[in-house]
């Protein structure tokens, strides 16, 4: 505004410039060039702002040097009203500014001494723009360098060789144990499963990333409370996954739970009351193992932006404490089959719940499937079911649960929706028998 109040020469022709002019003119327009690169070209958003702000420039211009004051305050309220709402986050900010600005300068053209020229009109307009657009660089600036430097850290990641053995397999005639040609049977609780893995049931990762990616950071710097952690329900802390850590299957104490992540904190809060029996428990484990949001942003098949490897992050005996307490039961394995990487379906062996990142090594010990769970597998493979289970000898119980191709899959895995991708074999035993060893 100091700017504008030392260029007052009511007598100088409005196409004559002196160099304060001038030096004024090229500042404001090296603000918007900077604006429009923070926003980026093709913000719409932006450009509904800077029009308005012409608008408001042009309706002064055209208005205070004939004395109309009334017309100009209308505008103003009138832009405010479509434009200062919380739909448009960042934008409505800062054209509250803009607006209000307006409003003073609208005041003192109405009191002033003598009527404003149409030099000093455009000056102190767009004087009014430069400030708020600045204002709205400088708070943003902060979640715009956070933004680009955890877009730094994210990973392209190409699984095109992980996956391999699927094409191999295929080729080969092994494919999910002889799938038949119309595909397996779909039946009402796989419908439901793939509407919880669904993208829109989940904290909207995917398309953070899919934003990030594409380079429209603006998208979360221009949000309400001017950050990113507040554009929607995305921000840098829910696309940033936590480390995967290896998780046991006995309870984790009460104690630990606080060093999880807060998501995981939230999560285990939230299901482990729906967790009653032996389906939801193995749906939650699929859930948590499977987790779309976790493979991020898939730019092309097989090849995707903040990949994350499949793996547990809750710990599951926590998660099924209802189901398990109420049958005195505890998981006592729980371990990962696998049907297209070896010659035959074959369980990873390992002390703690399944991690994919541990299980691509060659030296991951397998072994060979029980009888129950070879004809498991063949069951799963067409019958559509969840879960198949046995009673074993010494109050114990023997499971196994199909780990089927959700939509979600579909961008990576080279198999039909539906298919069986694979399967987790699980063993309970009585609470108090384990308790005794």
């Amino acid at each position: 505004m100091s700017v504008a109040s030392s260029i007052d020469d009511v007598s100088s022709p409005w196409w004559r410039w002196s160099i304060k002019e001038m030096v004024f003119a090229i500042s404001y327009i090296a603000v918007f060039l900077s604006m429009m690169a923070y926003m980026g070209t093709n913000n719409g958003l932006f450009w509904l702002c800077a029009i308005a702000s012409a608008v408001l420039t042009f309706t002064f211009l055209i208005c205070i040097p004939l004395g109309y004051f009334v017309f100009p305050g209308f505008v103003i309220t009138l832009i405010m009203i479509l434009l200062c709402n919380p739909m448009f986050m960042f934008f409505s900010f800062v054209m509250a500014i803009n607006g209000l600005l307006h409003y003073v300068l609208l005041g003192r053209a109405a009191t002033a001494d003598r009527t404003w020229s149409f030099k000093q009109v455009l000056v102190r307009s767009t004087s009014a723009t430069c400030f708020a657009f600045l204002v709205g660089i400088l708070i943003g600036l902060p979640g715009y360098t956070k933004l680009v430097e955890f877009k730094r850290g994210v990973q392209l990641t190409d699984l095109s060789d992980r996956l391999a053995y699927e094409e191999s397999s295929n080729a080969a005639g092994l494919g999910n144990q002889s799938v038949p040609p119309l595909g397996v049977k779909i039946d009402a609780d796989f419908v439901d499963e793939e509407y919880q893995l669904s993208y829109e049931n989940y904290w909207g990762r995917v398309s953070g990333l899919r934003a990030l990616h594409s380079g429209r950071v603006e998208t979360f710097t221009k949000s309400p409370g001017f950050g990113v952690g507040r554009f929607g329900r995305t921000s840098i802390e829910r696309m940033s996954y936590p480390e995967l850590q290896n998780i046991g299957f006995d309870v984790v104490p009460e104690a630990q739970l606080d060093q999880l992540d807060w998501q995981q904190r939230r999560q285990l809060k939230q299901v482990t009351e729906l967790i009653d029996d032996k389906r939801s428990f193995h749906w939650q484990g699929v859930r948590d193992f499977v987790d779309p949001e976790a493979s991020g942003f898939v730019v092309e098949p097989k090849v995707a932006f903040g990949y994350r490897p499949h793996a547990f992050t809750l710990p599951l005996q926590n998660v099924g404490q209802k189901f398990l307490g109420a049958a005195s039961l505890k998981l006592s394995r729980l371990q990962l089959i696998s049907l297209l990487r070896f010659e035959s379906p074959r369980a990873y062996v390992l002390d703690q719940l399944p991690r994919m990142d541990q299980l691509v090594a060659e030296t991951t010990p397998t072994r060979v499937l029980t009888e129950f769970e070879r004809a498991s597998i063949k069951k799963l493979t067409t019958n559509g079911k969840s879960i198949l289970y046995q009673p074993l000898a010494n109050d114990r119980l023997e499971m196994v649960g199909a780990i089927r191709a959700y939509d979600s899959c579909l961008n990576c895995h080279n198999v039909r929706r539906g298919e069986l991708l694979g399967a987790f074999t699980y063993q309970f035993e009585a609470a108090s028998t384990k308790e005794t060893h």
